[in-house]
């Protein structure tokens, strides 16, 4: 039977969504598209509807979706009741191909979670012909696939636009599950565990260059979304200036800037007067200044931008309806900012943070600790830095505390994480000084989970039996420390 509770759920947010693509009832193979979070910070995702609407443009494939259940309704499901689709209500088992479509390195614990929910065996060597096939996919299992590889039958490497439909087309014409596997492991962006390891495969990131010309746009609008009831659209994908620790600033490469046509096109299709742009670049897209500005009748919202943006950004921002600004600064101190790869000096910070006092209610600052290379006296320069900030911007601060944790690709990808106890007495420093501060409040990451995010990003194989409780025991300093030898995503190439 399937869960009351959670049927009542789904046609709650069912009726406050506008769906901008053609559901069907039928197909010849059937599709369930996951996102392993809760809906809000599913339907958030862009990248999650950008494989919905393509999925839904393919002539033979039913696709649905379904978001990790709330925590009310998880009762439910653990004591027997099923789960089901989002839109159509279908339980998983009707379902020939799951896809799930991870962007968070912490949601692999609920991808375990979820098939087990699903009343599927976790392990990808545990199921057969009656079971769907389970593909993986977004940017996080790029980056490192191996601490998903026990769980899926395949994992997709790269964007979506560059080969999915291939992947679809290929299940369409395969007999058998085996078959399927054995085809599809030869594909460069494919990778099958079962089949291929890091030692016997190279891989190819899959990458799609029309993004120029075709950016991905809403396909679901909702009051929901963590960008309120936006119409949101792609303005860049990657960033040059490549920090020393970002992640799609290197798993993306190479940039690519969305024309002002293409984005032009997207807004004046716009079925709300919230438009909300972006990407991992917004603000170094060089034209964009000039065509929001054509747009004053418009309320557009935006990813979060670097403060040292050019100040023709800045002065249409001030049209744009926005009243709060998220940007990341990433250290208190200047010296930590330089050695990390974003040197954006003090001076520049405040003199901007005065010129948008007038027009902005608040801003969101973000920050990490345990970063490499980080003094006392980096933890310590929060307190300058905020007496500056209050005194230049008059509405709400509000921080938001990070540990750091390696990411595979990018420059500091063999640095160690800091530990816990370390980055809590950090946390708790930062905490007291803000308190000094009025109008000033901090939001900050568990350690503990930041410690799952970093044995996640740097882990192996070992690391996924270990989260599901297979391998009782790992040696977590192997993962956490400065790291040595070979890497676990090294047969993985990227384009530069």
């Amino acid at each position: 039977m399937i869960s009351r509770r959670l049927i009542s759920r789904w046609r709650y947010l069912r009726d406050r969504e506008k769906l901008l693509v053609p559901l069907k009832s039928y197909g010849v193979l059937n599709v369930l598209l996951v996102f392993p979070n809760v809906y809000s910070v599913g339907i958030s995702n862009l990248g999650f509807q950008r494989v919905f609407s393509l999925l839904c443009r393919h002539s033979d494939v039913l696709c649905d979706v379904m978001y990790y259940p709330d925590d009310e309704i998880l009762p439910d499901i653990e004591a027997g009741q099923e789960l089901c689709s989002f839109y159509l209500e279908k339980t998983p088992s009707e379902f020939d191909v799951i896809l799930f479509s991870v962007s968070f390195e912490n949601d692999l614990l609920n991808v375990i979670r979820l098939l087990r929910l699903m009343r599927l065996p976790i392990l990808a060597g545990e199921r057969d012909e009656s079971h769907p096939l389970i593909i993986g996919g977004g940017i996080v299992p790029t980056a490192n696939p191996e601490p998903f590889a026990p769980f899926f039958d395949a994992l997709f490497l790269g964007e979506a636009e560059a080969g999915l439909d291939g992947v679809i087309e290929l299940y369409g014409d395969a007999d058998s599950r085996g078959s399927f596997l054995e085809k599809v492991a030869k594909f460069k962006f494919v990778y099958v565990p079962l089949l291929e390891s890091p030692k016997d495969c190279k891989k190819v990131r899959a990458f799609w260059k029309d993004v120029v010309n075709e950016p991905t746009c809403s396909c679901v609008v909702t009051p929901f979304s963590s960008f309120g009831e936006s119409f949101m659209v792609e303005v860049s994908r990657g960033c040059p200036r490549r920090c020393n620790f970002c992640l799609s600033s290197y798993v993306c490469r190479p940039v690519r800037f969305v024309s002002v046509e293409a984005i032009k096109n997207a807004i004046e299709k716009r079925p709300v007067n919230k438009v909300g742009l972006l990407g991992t670049s917004v603000s170094e897209h060089k034209r964009l200044p000039d065509l929001i500005a054509r747009y004053r009748d418009v309320e557009f919202s935006f990813s979060s931008i670097r403060i040292d943006a050019k100040e023709q950004f800045f002065n249409v921002l001030r049209h744009s309806g926005a009243r709060t600004l998220t940007f990341g600064i990433e250290a208190a101190s200047q010296r930590l900012r330089e050695a990390i790869g974003k040197p954006v000096p003090d001076e520049l910070i405040f003199e901007r943070l005065k010129v948008l006092s007038s027009d902005f209610e608040a801003v969101k600052l973000y920050f990490m600790v345990g970063l490499p290379g980080e003094e006392d006296g980096d933890i310590s320069a929060f307190d300058v830095f905020l007496k500056k900030a209050k005194g230049v911007f008059k509405g709400r601060i509000s921080l938001s505390i990070a540990p750091f944790v390696p990411k595979p690709f990018t420059p500091f990808e063999r640095e160690p994480f800091a530990g816990q106890s370390q980055l809590k007495s950090k946390i708790k420093r930062i905490k007291k000084i803000a308190s000094q501060f009025k109008g000033v409040n901090v939001n900050y990451d568990l350690p503990k989970w930041s410690e799952v995010q970093a044995l996640i990003s740097c882990g192996d194989r070992d690391v996924g039996f270990y989260l599901a409780g297979i391998k009782k025991k790992i040696d977590k300093e192997r993962y956490l420390s400065r790291k040595e030898g070979t890497l676990p995503w090294r047969f993985i190439t990227l384009l530069s």
